[in-house]
C-alpha cells in the first residue's frame, strides 16, 4: 500500500514485520514527523490513515458483538426478514413518511432497525 510513501513495502501502518511494537496512533505521529514531510503533503495518507482505523474499529466491534450470547438470535432474525419489504420502508423512511408497521413482516424488520435494549 502506498508504495510512494514505503518504496521498499515495510514501515506501513500496522505492518507485522516492523520491529518492536508501537500503537497505530504513535506510528502516525511519527511518520508525520518524518524528515522530508513526504506523510504530511500526501493528499492520499490521511484519508488511508483513518480508513485503517476504521476498519480496525467495526472489525473488532464485529468481533465483541459477535461473543456476545444473543448473536445467535440476532443471526437468526437477519436470514429471516424480507429483502422487499426492509427495502420498502426504508424507502419510505427515508422520504420523510411515518411509517407504522402493519404486517408480521414489517413489524421483524422494525425489531432489527430499532432494536429495544
Amino acid at each position: 500500500m502506498m508504495l510512494w510513501l514505503f518504496p521498499y513495502g515495510l514501515g506501513g501502518i500496522g505492518n507485522k514485520l516492523q520491529k518492536g511494537h508501537i500503537s497505530d496512533i504513535a506510528h502516525k505521529r511519527h511518520l508525520h514527523m518524518y524528515y522530508d514531510k513526504r506523510f504530511q503533503l500526501d493528499p492520499h495518507f490521511p484519508l488511508i490513515a483513518f480508513n485503517h482505523k476504521q476498519i480496525k474499529e467495526s472489525t473488532t466491534a464485529g468481533y465483541l458483538l459477535a461473543e456476545k450470547p444473543k448473536f445467535e438470535h440476532i443471526s437468526k432474525q437477519l436470514m429471516e426478514v424480507d429483502v422487499e419489504v426492509f427495502g420498502d420502508l426504508i424507502k419510505r423512511i427515508e422520504d420523510g413518511e411515518r411509517v407504522k408497521p402493519e404486517s408480521d413482516e414489517e413489524k421483524l424488520c422494525f425489531q432489527l432497525m430499532f432494536p429495544v435494549n
